[in-house]
């Protein structure tokens, strides 16, 4: 009796588990991931061919970028998206297999800035204004080069201060500024450029919870799913859908 009894404990743990919800987070940055985009843009359609593959429920909840981070530190949320690798979040989270890459571009106003700058480091923008959005990785690199930084509260706002001259440049993912320049300026589109150099060339991962229940089985299921999709053609599609 004892022993069918562990045996209907387990079954229920496992029946338990396969049919919780996984709770993630994420933010508006199209066109990775944004809640007014079909299939919530790329990054997030990728996610969901994941999840299915997996066979688990879960669910997206939309937060500011700060608040979608909290949630996993706490383990309320089992991961956020998408998020670049660093040290100091490396101190905190575990990250899953990169999803998709992401290039950061400086953007400049053509009527602003004549010629293109040639940079070799940081230090070659301080005679410029630089527009940052708070809270993003790259802000401790223009404090430490001594960049005079005006800061935004989303790249959205960066950009308009780029188009009203307020700032010289703003950094941002390629595809990520080009997008809101459309949206925002689609009759000036031509008016803004970017600078050839990239400043970063990275992936764009899940950063999983630590303490969230069963974190790292979860990953482990989610990095086997997602070399499965890839196997069966999925991932590909999905690029192809978004020309990545």
């Amino acid at each position: 009796m004892k022993k069918y009894f562990s045996l209907l404990l387990i079954l229920i743990s496992v029946l338990s588990f396969s049919q919780s919800k996984i709770i993630l987070t994420t933010g508006e940055w199209a066109p990775y991931t944004s809640k007014s985009m079909s299939e919530y843009g790329a990054f997030t359609e990728i996610l969901t061919a994941v999840l299915k593959e997996m066979g688990v429920n879960y669910e997206y909840q939309w937060y500011p970028w700060k608040r979608a981070e909290d949630e996993v530190r706490k383990g309320n949320a089992f991961a956020c998206f998408p998020y670049l690798k660093n040290e100091e979040r490396l101190k905190v989270y575990d990250y899953s297999e990169p999803l998709l890459s992401s290039t950061g571009k400086f953007f400049y106003l053509r009527s602003n800035i004549k010629k293109e700058v040639k940079w070799a480091s940081l230090a070659d923008f301080k005679s410029f204004t630089m527009g940052g959005v708070g809270g993003y990785w790259y802000l401790s690199e223009f404090e430490k080069a001594g960049l005079k930084i005006d800061l935004a509260s989303s790249d959205e706002s960066n950009i308009s201060k780029l188009y009203n001259k307020r700032i010289d440049f703003a950094l941002t993912d390629e595809l990520v500024g080009w997008d809101i320049i459309k949206k925002q300026f689609p009759n000036a589109i031509n008016q803004f450029a970017t600078l050839d150099k990239p400043f970063n060339e990275n992936y764009l991962h899940l950063m999983v919870s630590r303490k969230y229940p069963n974190s790292k089985k979860l990953m482990e299921q989610f990095n086997k799913a997602f070399a499965s999709i890839k196997s069966k053609g999925i991932y590909a599609r999905i690029l192809k859908k978004y020309n990545l």
